[in-house]
């Protein structure tokens, strides 16, 4: 497993979380999938226009991420 840490910033809000995932693409369908649930906080922001978007995906090293709320993706049907 290798640890994630995903923002994005879209229609003025902005969502970030970490996690861990196999994969960079099943740490992204995991970050959909929460952000979906509502199960990741979205702050307001007036930095950027409600327009722009923008996601970033970051591998961060996986001891010092154990210390932290680190979720863990799974693959559905597996």
């Amino acid at each position: 497993m290798t640890a994630y840490r995903i923002q994005a910033r879209v229609g003025g809000k902005y969502l970030e979380t970490k996690l861990d995932a196999p994969t960079d693409k099943e740490a992204l369908d995991k970050f959909v999938q929460l952000a979906s649930e509502g199960k990741i906080e979205e702050e307001d922001t007036n930095f950027y226009k409600s327009n722009y978007t923008s996601i970033t995906l970051e591998e961060i090293d996986v001891e010092s991420a154990k210390s932290r709320d680190v979720k863990e993706a799974s693959t559905p049907g597996a």
